[in-house]
């Protein structure tokens, strides 16, 4: 509960500072997604949809077999690039933003696998 709290009090500080804002989430069932929609309907804020370059997978299959595979090969090889799956790329300057949002569902108490190769690229990223 006292990260959600940090988390909103982060967000409402960025926004009330009129900070650029970027929202990048993913969303599998919609149901970030419609959260998002509502989020973006309240401040103002550009938005990117993570979506994996794999179409037509059927993550939700066998208990979201796909997605225990993907936390367990991320887990097992964290500094291994194969281990993520492929985004489709994401044409964005995060240098043009203050304030960053990540949206995603939690799969078995952990971020769904899709976000993570974004967030991965970004660990890289030095802004000054």
């Amino acid at each position: 509960m006292k990260k959600i709290l940090f988390s909103l009090a982060v967000i409402i500080a960025a926004v009330t500072a009129q900070a650029k804002t970027l929202v990048v989430y993913y969303s599998y069932t919609n149901n970030v997604n419609t959260i998002v929609n509502e989020l973006t309907n309240q401040i103002d804020a550009d938005v990117v949809r993570i979506e994996p370059a794999e179409k037509g997978l059927d993550y939700a299959a066998n208990n979201y077999a796909i997605g225990s595979t993907l936390i367990s090969a991320i887990r097992n090889n964290p500094n291994d690039a194969t281990s993520y799956p492929a985004i489709d790329p994401v044409n964005t300057n995060l240098a043009d933003y203050e304030c960053v949002i990540i949206g995603a569902p939690l799969w078995w108490s952990n971020m769904a696998e899709p976000l993570d190769p974004f967030l991965t690229d970004i660990r890289s990223f030095n802004v000054d």
